[in-house]
């Protein structure tokens, strides 16, 4: 611990960290525009400049280190002229059109124009008046006028989605964002989200809101399994933009929410004609007919979406057990189900955090495609590697974008993971990397047994360099936590499923399934029950399907489907 003065208040604080950083800790304001917590220090505005002692010129508080003895103000005539001064050059060139722009009110250049007391701009420039100019992504425009040069969306193209999609052009004044590979552009909005001004805005919602019309309304994506927290805001029931580190599907996809003809209740529909009823008819009406098909002696299927909560499923279990003849099922069955009971019999936990990911030293990526089963993971996974260094190993047979930022990528032949996952315990036993007392398990002879007939020709099966294979044992080795996140390919095949587990069990790594529906492990961990949709809908004894915001024609072969129906 090293000790240093902010504004004449005595501080021990950590080497490493930026002035910014302590200051900010400390509750001590430093203006800043161009700085995002998300991103590595940018330096561009110069409005966080700082005196320190011994600087014979200001210095930028994000980019400066802290040192023991050091000495710093936040405040001054000086730097309170000097960031005056800077607004204003930052004002020459930007268009005053704040009554038209989307940002008006949430605009980070009002704030610090508002609060630095600027009451005119004399450096003004004749500008054109701001308009729309073409970008990466039809969902988002870009107002080239009205970029201030932070170099935010810049850094966080690169730094958070791992993309290339924008660069610098021209130099000085002249310096500009540009698109440069438009077509490497995943439309994360990441850049959207970090922009300060309005350079670049939302292209999706008809309908525009200022911040102190709207309800700021917290919820939970429910596009993948990740959970991610979203911030709707929300006027007169019109949901008009989602904020928050998202995919292209939890920032631009709320749009059904607001679509015209959406079921707001009810309705009974006999043949082509419809009719609306209120719940309590609705209620009566189902329970009547579930009752009439049971006491006929027929059987009733509920299928339940995967993307239902938790509560939901509970209550959706309940019903289906106060009749006696009922059947459960979920396409959750096909992934969720297996990895829910690999992990209960091996005592495994199933879910994890952000900050949980942060602490392993070495992660695997195995059988996943991240950029679409959960782009928000690949960009926690990237922080990783880029703040504390954790090294990455991809485990699959194409490349994928973290391929371009890996230490290793096992290029496995497809169908051979089993194979792999029992040569990494099988070395793990024979190296003595076991982690734990894994004796101590029960079923470890048999699991022994099972590895003593794997040997180095399974490599050549798996099509996998044994120069490869030995750097990734010693990441086992080295590291203090290690990681292995999952996807389909592994959780669709027990084989696979099996071996993973025994490969965690043995080498002490945990495993963490990344699946595609939102919230698969829960309907699978509740509807313990649950069989194969398949079994529901092909049995002739099931008389009615309750369907609970399942569409099973997104999953099954349609003309069996149809036949079965």
């Amino acid at each position: 611990m090293i000790k240093i003065w902010i504004d004449g208040k005595e501080i021990e604080t950590e080497e490493g960290r930026t002035i910014l950083e302590v200051a900010r800790r400390e509750g001590i304001y430093i203006p800043t525009l161009c700085f995002h917590e998300a991103l590595l220090p940018i330096g561009s505005c110069r409005l966080c400049i700082v005196e320190v002692e011994g600087f014979a010129r200001p210095q930028t508080s994000c980019t400066t280190y802290v040192s023991d003895g050091m000495r710093v103000r936040t405040k001054s005539d000086r730097l309170l002229e000097m960031r005056r001064e800077f607004l204003k050059f930052i004002l020459m060139e930007h268009p005053l059109d704040c009554p038209q722009c989307d940002k008006a009110g949430s605009c980070r250049l009002q704030d610090l124009v508002y609060e630095h007391e600027i009451e005119e701009a004399p450096y003004r420039f004749h500008t054109e008046k701001a308009k729309i100019e073409p970008f990466s992504t039809p969902l988002i425009r870009k107002w080239g006028k009205r970029c201030v040069a932070c170099l935010r969306c810049y850094h966080a193209c690169r730094q958070v989605a791992g993309r290339k999609v924008l660069e610098i052009a021209g130099t000085g004044f002249g310096a500009r964002i540009a698109v440069a590979d438009a077509e490497d552009c995943i439309s994360c909005g990441e850049c959207l989200e970090v922009c300060p001004v309005g350079a670049l805005t939302e292209a999706l919602s008809p309908v525009k809101t200022r911040p102190w019309m709207a309800r700021q309304v917290e919820t939970v994506c429910p596009h993948c399994g990740f959970g991610c927290t979203l911030l709707l805001d929300v006027q007169d029931g019109f949901v008009a933009k989602a904020r928050g580190s998202l995919c292209v599907r939890g920032r631009f996809g709320y749009d059904f929410v607001n679509q015209e003809g959406r079921i707001e209740g009810p309705y009974l529909r006999i043949y082509d004609e419809k009719r609306a009823l209120t719940v309590e008819e609705a209620q009566t009406y189902v329970l009547s007919r579930l009752k009439s098909v049971t006491e006929e002696g027929g059987s009733i299927g509920f299928l339940v979406s995967p993307r239902v909560t938790n509560e939901e499923a509970y209550l959706l279990r309940e019903l289906a057990r106060a009749f006696p003849r009922s059947v459960l099922s979920s396409s959750a069955y096909f992934h969720g189900s297996q990895v829910v009971k690999a992990f209960e019999e091996a005592g495994l936990p199933l879910h994890y955090s952000y900050e949980e990911l942060m602490g392993f030293d070495l992660v695997l990526v195995w059988g996943c495609e991240l950029l679409e089963d959960n782009h928000v993971f690949a960009t926690k996974i990237r922080e990783a590697v880029r703040k504390k260094g954790t090294r990455l190993v991809v485990v699959g047979a194409a490349p994928t974008p973290l391929t371009r930022i890996a230490d290793i990528w096992l290029k496995i032949k497809p169908g051979t993971d089993h194979l792999l996952l029992a040569r990494i315990a099988k070395e793990a036993l024979d190296k003595g990397l076991c982690k734990g007392r894994v004796e101590q398990i029960d079923g470890f002879d048999g699991l022994k047994g099972r590895l003593e007939g794997v040997d180095g020709e399974v490599l050549r099966l798996c099509d996998v360099e044994e120069s490869a294979f030995q750097r990734l044992m010693s990441g086992f080795r080295e590291a203090k936590g290690v990681a292995i996140l999952f996807g389909t390919a592994l959780s669709a095949s027990e084989a696979c499923l099996r071996w993973l587990i025994n490969a965690c069990i043995v080498t002490g790594a945990r495993p963490l399934a990344v699946l595609p529906q939102a919230n698969a492990l829960g309907v699978a961990r509740l509807l313990r029950e649950m069989v194969n949709p398949k079994d529901v809908l092909g049995d002739r004894d099931v008389k009615a399907l309750l369907v609970y915001e399942e569409e099973p024609f997104a999953f099954m072969e349609e003309g069996w489907l149809k036949d079965a129906l």
